[in-house]
């Protein structure tokens, strides 16, 4: 995991909406892979170097990125930040509290994925304001996201077992 200090855009200029800088990016190690499920919620404190959060505006955004040099992030999940703003972390992690906090994975329809050797977790932000890790250490928490770390050997054995359970349902 590699955390990056993220670049503040301006509001008035007209790539604004599009400008997303990572703030941090989860790699699998070598012959590992992580399974990601997008029903779990983030939990998640942005704060700037002056110590202030950031503002309810930023938007977040989850890519993937493939393995390779010339490979680009996939824009895979988005939200924006204002419910996470208003709630403290021990809200955030309360099922009975933080169903404000939704992260809209439209290609994936809710299904867990995976991310392999090579392979890239990006957490980004559009926002007017920078990330000051320093200041406030951590200011990102995102392991309430249920982050299963196997072996390349049983994601194969489990992939091979949903692979023969589906054939079972098609009548194959």
């Amino acid at each position: 995991m590699t955390r990056y200090k993220n670049v503040p855009v301006d509001p008035s200029q007209p790539t604004y909406q599009d400008v997303y800088t990572p703030i941090l990016v989860i790699q699998p190690p070598r012959d590992m892979v992580f399974l990601v499920d997008p029903q779990e919620k983030l939990v998640l404190k942005l704060y700037d170097g002056d110590g202030n959060e950031f503002p309810d505006d930023t938007k977040l955004r989850i890519s993937l990125q493939g393995a390779g040099a010339e490979s680009f992030p996939v824009p895979i999940g988005k939200a924006v930040y204002g419910p996470w703003k208003r709630l403290p972390y021990t809200d955030q992690i309360d099922n009975r509290k933080n169903s404000s906090l939704v992260v809209y994975f439209p290609s994936l329809g809710r299904r867990p994925f995976a991310i392999r050797e090579g392979e890239k977790l990006l957490v980004e932000v559009n926002a007017r304001v920078a990330i000051d890790w320093d200041a406030n250490n951590p200011g990102i928490s995102m392991f309430a996201i249920d982050l299963d770390i196997l072996t390349l050997a049983e994601a194969q054995r489990r992939a091979a077992v949903l692979g023969r359970a589906l054939a079972g349902r098609m009548g194959r």
